[in-house]
C-alpha cells in the first residue's frame, strides 16, 4: 500500500522524475567490456520511460553523451573518445558503442563457449 501511494506522488509531483532523471545523466560504468551492451540497453529503457512523461524529462543530447561515456570502460571507452573528437552526434556514437560492445559480448561468447567445450 505505502508503496504504491509513494509512487503515485512520485510520479505527479515529479520528485521522482527528477531522482530518475538525475541517475539517467550519471549512470555506473560496465564493470566490464562484455557487460556494455546490456548496461546500455537498460539505460536506454530507462531514458524512454522517463521521456515518455513529457518533453521536459527528455534527456538533451549533450546530457546523454555525458552519460554513455560514463558506461563506458576499456578499449571502447578510448574508441568512443576518438569518435567523440570527430564531433559526432550522440546517435552516430551510440551505434557504434553498441556495435563494438555487441562484438566484444559476441567474442567474449564465443571464447568462453570454447573453453567450456575443451
Amino acid at each position: 500500500m505505502y508503496a504504491e501511494v509513494y509512487k503515485r506522488f512520485t510520479e505527479t509531483s515529479g520528485l521522482g522524475l527528477t531522482e530518475q532523471a538525475a541517475l539517467l545523466m550519471n549512470p555506473k560504468a560496465a564493470s566490464k567490456e562484455e557487460d556494455i551492451a546490456e548496461v546500455i540497453e537498460t539505460w536506454e529503457e530507462n531514458v524512454n520511460r522517463l521521456a515518455r512523461h513529457g518533453d521536459a524529462y527528455r534527456l538533451p543530447e549533450a546530457f546523454k553523451k555525458v552519460a554513455l561515456k560514463a558506461m563506458l570502460v576499456g578499449k571502447i571507452k578510448d574508441n568512443y573518445e576518438l569518435w567523440e573528437a570527430d564531433k559526432l552526434s550522440f546517435e552516430e556514437l551510440l551505434k557504434k558503442v553498441k556495435e563494438l560492445a555487441r562484438a566484444k559480448k559476441l567474442d567474449t561468447d564465443a571464447t568462453h563457449g570454447l573453453s567450456l567445450i575443451h
